[in-house]
């Protein structure tokens, strides 16, 4: 008796940490490899056509962990990339440091195109809270001292 291949899951996530496969297909580009000086060799998307003010540039460096994106009015760079994928019809890119996390959408068919989630280890510092003045209490306004006069040197 042969053993069985277990059936794949249907699932819209690629499980390939980079999967320049996945995001041709998703922005229905080719993957140009390319070398570059500093990151190594990578891959270009161009979306759009090359030469006009609409087309922009995704560019994958697997060896550096690079991810770089360029338009029309923003230039981006992702470093500490963990994870290049696709998922309902976007690229994501997912980058990961000790104390951030950035996740980067690209959406090839929708209207605003890119979507970026930031986030941050908070400080282990509790937050402070304004003191409130006790009920019935009048506040003064306080005095300030006039500002020293500016010396001609400033």
């Amino acid at each position: 008796m042969s053993e069985r291949e277990p059936t794949p899951l249907p699932c819209d996530i690629d499980p390939d940490p980079w999967d320049i496969q996945g995001v041709a297909r998703v922005l229905q580009a080719e993957a140009i490899p390319e070398q570059h000086e500093r990151y190594g060799r990578g891959y270009r998307f161009l979306l759009g056509r090359e030469g006009t003010a609409g087309c922009s540039r995704l560019k994958l460096y697997p060896e550096s962990l690079v991810a770089r994106y360029r338009g029309a009015t923003i230039a981006l760079d992702l470093t500490h990339v963990e994870e290049i994928g696709t998922s309902h019809g976007a690229v994501r890119i997912v980058a990961r440091t000790g104390v951030a996390h950035a996740v980067f959408f690209l959406l090839p068919h929708d209207p605003l195109g890119l979507r970026l989630i930031l986030t941050g280890q908070m400080d282990d510092r509790q937050p402070t809270r304004p003191t409130r003045p006790r009920q019935g209490a009048i506040s003064q306004p306080t005095h300030r001292d006039p500002l020293p006069e500016r010396s001609r040197d400033d």
